[in-house]
């Protein structure tokens, strides 16, 4: 399974790029996530992990793999023959506006299984994550 959600974001890529990776306040303008507690203090990087619960679904340890200061970060969970990859990019527009693209992928053996038993929900999180994203940027 895989799926992407594209939003135009009307502020500057700086402010986008700090709501984006402050993410134990995701849950302050998403209701997609239930908590988030970072188990690595300081800022998002790569190593970085967060213990993720998600309305539904059992709590996940997302690791961040990749990250690219201002433009994106991936990061991935392993749950029973699935490994779940997020991934977060930015473009800024050159006229003060965001294209933020957030999506997600299941791989592993059992991951046709957990598209069919959790597709829809996860789809509707990752788009209730994008336009909870633009509205946090938006309103500063």
């Amino acid at each position: 399974m895989q799926f992407e959600v594209t939003r135009r974001i009307d502020a500057a890529l700086d402010t986008v790029w700090a709501v984006l990776t402050d993410v134990a306040k995701w849950p302050s303008w998403t209701a997609s996530m239930s908590s988030v507690r970072l188990r690595t203090p300081g800022r998002l990087r790569v190593g970085s992990e967060a213990v993720v619960k998600q309305p539904g679904l059992a709590p996940l340890v997302w690791r961040v793999t990749e990250l690219t200061d201002r433009r994106s970060f991936t990061w991935q969970a392993q749950a029973r023959g699935v490994t779940s990859i997020g991934r977060h990019r930015l473009t800024a527009d050159g006229g003060g506006a965001v294209t933020a693209v957030l999506g997600v992928e299941q791989r592993g053996p059992l991951a046709p299984l957990a598209g069919l038993l959790f597709g829809a929900r996860i789809r509707r999180f990752v788009t209730m994550e994008a336009d909870g994203l633009r509205r946090a940027a938006e309103s500063g």
